[in-house]
This record gives structure tokens, C-alpha cells and sequence, in this order.
């Protein structure tokens, strides 16, 4: 089980990701995260060498998606930072530059444990 306070990081490599259907290729340079508690959030105008990231959370027990925490934890988390969300992503910015390699790193924590979410729930997946 994933604990609240473990942090989650992803290594994305973007020049490893196809373009989107229909589209010609292109080198992405950035990706855009969800704005959260601790992500500032920063206007990059829409740039077409962006793309966005999306995560869907699943119960591994009852495979329901989630997408919001608990009422105890949204009065637990809401106290320290406004509205929360079940996923809060930590980065200085919601737009994440690339390396010269291509590699992003995106981190985030759980704002709710699964079983909060139902007690059939042992993991998120």
C-alpha cells in the first residue's frame, strides 16, 4: 500500500512519446502537470511542443477510478492549502522543461489513503 507521505516520481522521457493521432511529429520540449497545492502555476501561452499530463487512479481491489479524497482528508488537507486534490503534485512550476535528453521527472504524493476511499480497497494502480 502506498502511504500518504511516500512520494511517487516518474521519469518521463518526452522524445520517446509518439505525436498525437492525426497530428505530424513533433519533439515535445515540455511537460504541463495539474496545478495543485504545491505546483505555482504559470501561463506558457499554449506552445504546440507541450503536452499535458493526465493520471487516472484506479482501486486496485475494486478497479473504480478515483478522483477526489475522502471528507476526512479533504478537511485534513484543506486546513493546510484550499482545495485539495487526491493527487498533489510538488514542482515549482506546472510547466516542466525537458533536459537536453529529453527527460522530465514529475513527483506527487496521495492526498487520501485507498481504503478511505472504500474498505474493499488495499492499493491504488
Amino acid at each position: 500500500m502506498i502511504r500518504r507521505e511516500c512520494q511517487v516520481i516518474l521519469n518521463i522521457r518526452l522524445k520517446e512519446l509518439p505525436a498525437i493521432h492525426g497530428q505530424r511529429p513533433v519533439t515535445w520540449k515540455s511537460l504541463v502537470i495539474p496545478s495543485t497545492a504545491n505546483v505555482r502555476t504559470e501561463d506558457y501561452r499554449g506552445e504546440g511542443d507541450v503536452v499535458h499530463l493526465s493520471v487516472r487512479v484506479f482501486g486496485a481491489d475494486t478497479k473504480m477510478e478515483y478522483k477526489s479524497v475522502c471528507n476526512v482528508c479533504s478537511k485534513r488537507e484543506g486546513k493546510k492549502k484550499g482545495k485539495p486534490s487526491l493527487l498533489d503534485f510538488h514542482a515549482a512550476s506546472n510547466v516542466i522543461t525537458a533536459s537536453d535528453d529529453g527527460l522530465v521527472q514529475v513527483k506527487f504524493k496521495f492526498s487520501c489513503y485507498p481504503r478511505h476511499q472504500s474498505l474493499n480497497e488495499s492499493a491504488y494502480s
